[in-house]
């Protein structure tokens, strides 16, 4: 049974991701979206709220946790590459 509070979360999801576009609210196999960064925040959403404590407030605060936690690590590896100077510069 899926958790009390998927649907809600991946709906407002939907709302803040290009206005909808990739349906993250729909249970699709990864790649038919066409989009793999949407891909990941619906497979991540799923994961994580399926191993929350069944509370809204719980599944809320995980959830922004673990995409957080992903935005980080996505701006870190912008600081990388913006840092790479060109090899025939050197």
């Amino acid at each position: 049974m899926p958790h009390p509070h998927l649907k809600a979360i991946l709906e407002a999801a939907d709302k803040g991701y290009e206005d909808g576009w990739p349906c993250l609210h729909e249970d699709m196999a990864n790649g038919e979206r066409g989009d793999m960064l949407a891909d990941y925040v619906a497979v991540n959403i799923r994961e994580v709220v399926e191993d929350s404590e069944p509370d809204f407030e719980s599944a809320k605060k995980d959830v922004i946790n673990s995409l957080e936690s992903a935005a980080e690590r996505l701006m870190d590896t912008v600081r990388e590459i913006e840092r790479l100077r060109n090899p025939e510069d050197q």
